[in-house]
């Protein structure tokens, strides 16, 4: 991460995707006994982080949570798998992809009526936030009714989301003994300004006498050789980790190492004024490469479905170039054009929400723009997900490919 002074940190410094057992002990499971006798530094209180922070206030001497803003804590709720669960839920063939679809279609696609398998935080507050108002307008919309009918809806929408924080904020302050460090984590945005996080142990960690909460609204001033500076202080430790995140969501990514195409152009010179695929898994001009994650396909809360889905397109692809004796294959000029446009004319949407919300990665730090792009979605996924699946069964999906 970019902090002022990285460099001069004597001691050790890990990130969160790097993590040092070596250094700490234990596993993926705790157990993090090395550090009894260490103090350690967290910088960030993400998604990451919330999950990381109970184990280190366990184990740590002493502990250092550097916060700018606070995430969203509600209750995760984890209970035991039993016999009759397993029987009425877990039994039946594809009940896996059933209950992935299920929980993709109540978190983003929001069909009214559709029953809640799943009934976890991310589902209930989608439940509550969304469903139910969609509902509505679209009853608002067949009835044809006035702006002061639409405008009250919104309000409505507005309050169902104050409820929803509120009910997290007052969890904080009713389950963290020290007032200041309460105030300090309670979430003042809405809902869907940052990723909801769901934790039974992050809160109560805050109650143990070795945690403490450095929280400044601009973030940490610098690291020094003895630690990190924060609010004007700087606090000693041995031991500094970045949960500080990952790069997503940028036009171009830098993944360590340069892609090279037909000609020697490099990937991220051809995606310098934004990228370009076809279904953002293949791009022209690099044949045979597929691409995970890259935008210009879709998005899923559930992130590993949408691994799932594009490893399997890929690999049928990979099977079918195999059973006709095809050695290369590469998307057309016509093709990826006729794609990016596509995608170009569906941007925007939800990006002047996003702008107002405090800064992260769901805007880009705050810079993301308002403006049509080419790093955007280009559906919905259990849409997207059909694309590929029909494509594969009319044996179309060598269209827009020239293939040797």
């Amino acid at each position: 991460p970019g902090c002022s002074g990285i460099e001069s940190f004597k001691g050790h410094m890990m990130h969160t995707a790097r993590w040092d057992y070596s250094y700490t002990g234990g596993d993926s499971s705790g157990g993090m006994t090395n550090l009894r006798n260490k103090r350690v530094a967290i910088i960030g209180t993400g998604a990451t982080a919330v999950q990381v922070i109970p184990h280190l206030g366990e184990f740590a001497k002493e502990l250092y949570v550097f916060q700018r803003t606070p995430s969203s804590v509600d209750e995760r709720g984890n209970k035991a798998t039993t016999e009759e669960f397993v029987a009425n839920a877990l039994s039946k063939p594809g009940w896996q992809k059933e209950r992935m679809n299920n929980f993709t279609i109540m978190t983003q696609t929001n069909i009214p009526g559709t029953k809640d398998l799943i009934e976890d935080g991310w589902t209930k507050i989608f439940r509550n936030l969304q469903t139910e108002f969609i509902e509505r307008k679209k009853e608002l919309i067949a009835a044809k009714a006035g702006k002061e009918q639409m405008d009250l809806l919104k309000e409505m929408m507005m309050l169902a989301d104050m409820k929803q924080m509120h009910s997290v904020r007052e969890r904080a302050e009713e389950t963290v003994n020290n007032k200041q460090t309460a105030e300090a984590l309670k979430p003042w945005y809405q809902q869907f300004c940052k990723r909801p996080c769901f934790h039974d142990e992050y809160l109560t960690t805050f109650n143990r006498p070795n945690v403490n909460l450095i929280h400044d609204p601009l973030g940490v001033e610098k690291i020094t050789e003895k630690g990190v500076v924060s609010n004007g202080s700087e606090y000693s430790v041995d031991l500094i980790i970045f949960a500080t995140g990952f790069e997503t969501g940028a036009a171009i990514m830098d993944c360590g190492y340069p892609i090279y195409g037909v000609g020697g152009l490099e990937l991220k010179e051809k995606w310098k004024d934004g990228p370009r695929t076809l279904r953002s898994m293949n791009t022209s001009g690099f044949p045979n490469l597929f691409l995970q994650n890259s935008p210009q396909g879709t998005f899923t809360v559930n992130f590993v479905q949408k691994l799932v889905e594009e490893s399997k397109h890929a690999a049928f692809m990979i099977s079918e170039m195999n059973r006709k004796g095809l050695a290369r294959f590469d998307v057309t000029a016509e093709a990826e054009d006729e794609h990016c446009e596509k995608v170009f004319q569906k941007s925007g949407r939800g990006a002047r929400f996003l702008k107002k919300c405090t800064p992260g990665y769901y805007n880009r730090e705050g810079q993301l723009s308002t403006e049509k792009t080419l790093s955007a979605v280009y559906m919905a996924p259990l849409q997207f997900f059909s694309l590929l699946e029909q494509i594969r069964e009319d044996g179309t999906c060598f269209e827009g490919f020239v293939v040797q």
